[in-house]
C-alpha cells in the first residue's frame, strides 16, 4: 500500500481493507467515470477509456484506463 502524503507513517491497514472491500462490491462498467474522477489529482478533467474483448469462446473481458486527450 502506498501514499502520495507523508513517507514513513503507516497508513490504518484496517481502514484500507474496509474500504477496498467496499469499493469492490460497488464495481460495475457504469462507474468508470466515478473511477476517474476519484483518482484525479492535478488533472483538469476525468480521463478514462475502456476496451471490451473475448478470446476465444472465453468469458469477455473489459480493460479500463486512464481516458486519452481529445
Amino acid at each position: 500500500m502506498a501514499s502520495t502524503g507523508v513517507i514513513g507513517p503507516s497508513l490504518p491497514m484496517d481502514k484500507v481493507r474496509a474500504g477496498v472491500r467496499a469499493l469492490a462490491a460497488s464495481l460495475s462498467p457504469e462507474r468508470g467515470p466515478d473511477a476517474a474522477r476519484a483518482i484525479m489529482t492535478t488533472d483538469t478533467r476525468p480521463k478514462e477509456v475502456r476496451i471490451d474483448f473475448s478470446v476465444g469462446a472465453a468469458t469477455p473481458l473489459s480493460l479500463a484506463w486512464p481516458r486519452a486527450p481529445a
